[in-house]
């Protein structure tokens, strides 16, 4: 599979070209001298659900734009010598941005914000912004129509089927926390240096295949599409810090330290902190630092304590043999067992079962 740059350079190229006076161009980049009236972009009607916009920088002097919607691929050159800047404006749609190579910066509700390799930008309906024409950037922007977005963050997760319980809580939280923009930043900004590698390579991936369905529009792209977005929220919500309200942030980690620590309840017998990695896409000094603030031990204490606790329940609450129960709570090393069991309870297994019978 091609990468994204790679992706992304290939349909700058390969379009019909735009003509200047095509008022399809406009969507593309609106380059001005003087801010005047803000504008409202409306969705367009023949994009369906979804569209992208892409945009090659080269240090103020010329840039290169397209246009994907499924049903049209144009592409156009600016001379933006002269410009320094878009006409301010705001969407009826949502919009999200991702940088694919190099720094990108916008004025978004009159405060510069800076974008790199590998930062999306989720600005939601009715916030006022424009983009700084200058330096040397490759930025994405796909449009997100109010029908997609409300069926994407306005359901209830817990209806949609195939979803782990640990991305319903966190996708949930988000779902909120872009409800709730609109009453404080209207946007939200999710680092690329807080997430794994791993993360930021699927992410990539997915969007990789957005563009390709876009290209495509095949019997049941709708369907993709919608699927693919939720993937890349899912991996947003849970493996990128996003800016949030101080108020939002000690929730979400108070939801993400939740949905760990229920992951481990209920998976204590046979998993492993890269288990952790994989479903919620933190390294593993995250964990040990969010067990540590939660629980007051390290995660290798607590997961031990959590298997000696379990232990202690069986041996009073069924008839299985100690061995099975060793085996039960995730031990293959009995010796090991009986050493840590007897440090905890000053008693072995089999004493323990008999003073509490």
């Amino acid at each position: 599979m091609s990468n994204l740059r790679q992706e992304t350079e290939r349909l700058f190229f390969g379009a019909s070209p735009a003509e200047r006076d095509d008022k399809r161009s406009s969507r593309l980049v609106q380059p001005v001298k003087a801010q005047g009236k803000p504008e409202l972009k409306r969705f367009p009607k023949s994009a369906k659900d979804l569209f992208v916009i892409g945009w090659q920088l080269d240090s103020s002097v010329s840039m290169k734009a397209f246009w994907l919607s499924g049903e049209d691929h144009m592409a156009y050159q600016y001379n933006i010598a002269e410009y320094e800047t878009t006409a301010l404006h705001t969407h009826d749609y949502l919009e999200l941005g991702y940088v694919v190579s190099g720094q990108f910066r916008q004025n978004i509700r009159k405060k510069e914000v800076v974008f790199t390799e590998g930062d999306f930008c989720l600005i939601d309906r009715n916030c006022f912004h424009n983009d700084l024409l200058e330096g040397k950037a490759t930025v994405l922007f796909f449009g997100i129509s109010n029908r997609l977005f409300d069926t994407l963050f306005l359901t209830d997760p817990s209806e949609r089927a195939g979803e782990q319980s640990s991305g319903n809580v966190l996708q949930d939280f988000l779902r909120k926390a872009l409800v709730s923009q609109k009453e404080t930043n209207q946007y939200l900004v999710f680092h690329a240096d807080t997430a794994l590698p791993e993360t930021r390579d699927q992410a990539q991936a997915v969007l990789i295949q957005l563009l390709h369905e876009l290209q495509g529009r095949q019997p049941g792209t709708e369907y993709i599409t919608f699927g693919l977005l939720l993937r890349l929220m899912r991996l947003l919500s849970g493996g990128y810090e996003f800016t949030l309200t101080r108020e939002q942030d000690r929730k979400r980690a108070e939801l993400t330290g939740d949905a760990v620590l229920q992951y481990i309840y209920d998976h204590y017998a046979d998993i492993h902190i890269a288990d952790l990695v994989n479903e919620f896409h933190y390294n593993e000094d995250y964990f040990n630092r969010l067990i540590l603030k939660r629980e007051g031990k390290t995660y290798s204490a607590f997961l031990q304590d959590l298997r000696l606790t379990k232990a202690a329940e069986l041996l009073t609450t069924t008839n299985q043999t100690v061995d099975d129960i060793v085996a039960a709570v995730g031990y293959h090393n009995k010796g090991y067992f009986y050493k840590i069991f007897q440090e905890k309870y000053r008693a072995t297994p089999s004493q323990y079962r008999a003073a509490t019978l």
